[in-house]
This record gives structure tokens, sequence and C-alpha cells, in this order.
């Protein structure tokens, strides 16, 4: 989208937005070995198929495999992993802003800090 869109983001001063930078809380680990009790996937199983592109068959050892180095990289450069995916999106000068689905109020306290 950055390629095809280049010109309007520089020329009109315009920019994306981004929603679930977070991939429905998926680049925050907590998925990695299931759903934990009470997050939003096990309140609505409907959701549970976007959990399946992750972690499901020959997906999952990919995802964990690259989720597994992404905490490597966050804990190396001292944040969390939703703080790194955070920062990682509102960087990017095409980015005006960025929806996020905290349901917690520390979660909002944590991405925030990625600022």
């Amino acid at each position: 989208m950055e390629v095809k869109y280049r010109r309007l983001f520089e020329q009109g001063k315009l920019g994306t937005t981004v929603w679930s930078p977070l991939a429905s809380g998926v680049l925050t680990g907590k998925y990695n070995n299931g759903v934990p009790e009470g997050s939003r996937f096990d309140k609505n199983q409907d959701l549970i198929k976007i959990l399946n592109r992750y972690f499901e068959g020959e997906a999952k050892e990919r995802t964990v495999t690259a989720l597994n180095k992404f905490s490597e990289l966050a804990k190396e450069i001292g944040c969390t992993m939703a703080q790194l995916a955070m920062a990682w999106v509102v960087a990017n000068p095409d980015v005006s802003t960025a929806l996020t689905g905290a349901s917690r109020v520390e979660q909002l306290k944590d991405i925030v800090k990625s600022l």
C-alpha cells in the first residue's frame, strides 16, 4: 500500500489508518501457548478464526518462531512486544492513525509507552 499510494502520502501529506496494529493481540505473544482464559478469543469463539490464520497447521511453527524472535528483539531493546509493535507502526511516516483494541487499562498504559 505504501508504494501504491506514495504520491498521496508525500504530496498530499495524507496518511493511512492502521487497524489492529497488534494483530488482535498476536504480536503481544499472549496466544503462543493457546487461548488464555478471559481473553477476547476465549469469550467469542467466532473470533477464533483470526487466530487460526496464525496458529493452525503449518502456520503455527512459522508464527511461533517469528514471535520468539520478535520477543528476543523487544527484550534486547528493553520494551514489551506490544510496545515494539506499536512503535513500528507509528514510526512509519505514512501512518497517521493507529487504532488499538485494548480491553484493559494496563494494556493501554503499556502501548502508550511505545510513543
